[in-house]
């Protein structure tokens, strides 16, 4: 049974020192940020696509992320990630068509649209609901399950207490985010994003190392799999059969079929045109060349990139962890291991 790690001061200064660098870096560019309404929601429409991609990618990475990406590959095998996967065609979607036209609109904020698309007082009144809509419900559910992951994340792996946790990092991404408007947000975006793809491709090179590279890693996962075929688990895993499958099982009739279909024809549509962080990056961006150029490297390291860490990890954690009560703890356990 593996515990909580005990910190050292040596951990106690990294952190620290983290949060200091992702404070600072925030509120060096309060004043920029602030000099006006341009400045502050768009970032004076000065944004490389290198930076605005990265911005975008770093955006949707969250503490939560790898670990339902580790639970989706111990529960169902490389093919669940289809429903994600199929996302692709609606970036691809957006990259060509709807990018330069986000760009082209200089709107401060998305909801900014429907006033453009629509007139008079209707459309005024319909700007009001989705920004109240966006704001309270939808994002209030995505903050919660994004707090819920890095609360499994400090609790599993420092042994913080939740009433610690939440209103300490919560509190330092609210300080800066809301002081510096989109500049902060961004130039943290690009250390946070390169602090978590070095973090995690250690974690990876750790995990292939210990099992003895890509060969020893699946001999062993298929291993750890069939030695459970008949012991009861607090919680699914894959079969052995079926865990480096890519394409789904179909042998479960017409639903299977309908399914896979509706994944990577129909899923896809509802986030095709972009919008919400997504767009506030294309606001910002020099040109339409660079709107189309900042969706080619997000969607680059959306989907090649930043998850193959996640997914390896996650087949790892079926050798040392084979039965969890919640999977999704198998990403911070392998971090302590």
């Amino acid at each position: 049974h593996l515990g909580v790690i005990s910190l050292t001061w040596i951990d106690c200064s990294i952190i620290a020192l983290y949060m200091v660098i992702t404070l600072g870096l925030g509120l060096y560019f309060t004043k920029r940020g602030t000099a006006n309404v341009v400045e502050y929601f768009v970032a004076g429409r000065k944004l490389t696509s290198r930076l605005a991609g990265t911005s975008i990618v770093a955006t949707s990475i969250a503490a939560d992320t790898p670990l339902p990406i580790a639970r989706i590959v111990r529960t169902q095998g490389f093919q669940g990630n289809w429903y994600w996967w199929c996302g692709v065609m609606g970036f691809m979607l957006c990259m060509f068509f709807f990018a330069p036209l986000w760009q082209r609109s200089r709107l401060l904020t998305d909801v900014e649209f429907i006033e453009i698309r629509y007139a008079g007082k209707p459309a005024a009144i319909l700007r009001l609901f989705q920004a109240l809509y966006l704001a309270i419900l939808a994002n209030g559910i995505t903050m919660g399950w994004v707090i819920l992951g890095m609360q499994k994340i400090s609790v599993e792996t420092f042994g913080w207490s939740k009433e610690l946790a939440i209103p300490l990092l919560v509190g330092v991404s609210f300080i800066y985010t809301v002081m510096s408007g989109l500049w902060g947000v961004v130039v943290t975006d690009l250390f946070q994003f390169a602090l978590a793809m070095f973090g995690s491709i250690s974690l990876m090179v750790y995990v292939l190392i210990a099992a003895g590279g890509p060969t020893g890693l699946s001999e062993k996962v298929l291993a750890a799999l069939r030695s459970v075929d008949t012991s009861p688990l607090s919680s699914p895993v894959a079969s052995a059969d079926r865990i480096f499958s890519f394409l789904p099982d179909f042998s479960g009739g017409e639903l299977a079929i309908f399914t896979f279909l509706f994944f990577i024809l129909v899923q896809w549509w509802g986030g095709g045109q972009g919008g919400g962080f997504l767009a506030q990056r294309l606001f910002a961006v020099e040109n339409e060349r660079h709107s189309v150029l900042a969706l080619l490297w997000f969607t680059i390291a959306h989907f090649v990139l930043r998850t193959w860490p996640w997914i390896v990890v996650g087949l790892g954690s079926l050798i040392y962890f084979t039965d969890l009560p919640d999977p999704e703890l198998a990403y911070p356990k392998m971090m302590i291991k």
